[in-house]
């Protein structure tokens, strides 16, 4: 269910679908402004099948650039997120919440990436 700020993903995993009406360019990041999971740990991300390195999420926004394998020409962009620790905060003392909560997503970006060219 949804939450004022957004909403938790059931679990360990979630997936969000972003369709475009073109095909995307290579040099993009990905922002995610998140509610850390509850007990810590680590975020994966799976990005039309190409899993990127699993990152802490600490504070809010984490950024990801997305590798070219997963981006160039793409109209389509599935990310799969899988959560470390999912936990019921019932289980933690923190209310009597039953649902097992994994990731809070409170928004996304998609930014270009400028390219860097040598000045010879």
């Amino acid at each position: 269910r949804p939450e004022h700020w957004g909403c938790w993903s059931a679990g360990e995993s979630a997936a969000l679908r972003l369709a475009f009406g073109h095909p995307l360019r290579s040099h993009l990041d990905l922002i995610l402004d998140l509610m850390p999971p509850l007990l810590g740990g680590d975020l994966t991300l799976i990005v039309n099948g190409v899993a990127l390195e699993p990152t802490p999420v600490a504070g809010n926004e984490v950024r990801w650039r997305l590798p070219a394998a997963a981006t160039d020409g793409a109209e389509i962009l599935l990310i799969h997120m899988n959560v470390g620790f999912p936990v019921r905060p019932v289980d933690i003392g923190m209310s009597a919440d039953d649902r097992v909560l994994g990731i809070g997503l409170k928004g996304f970006m998609l930014e270009p990436v400028a390219l860097q060219t040598d000045a010879n």
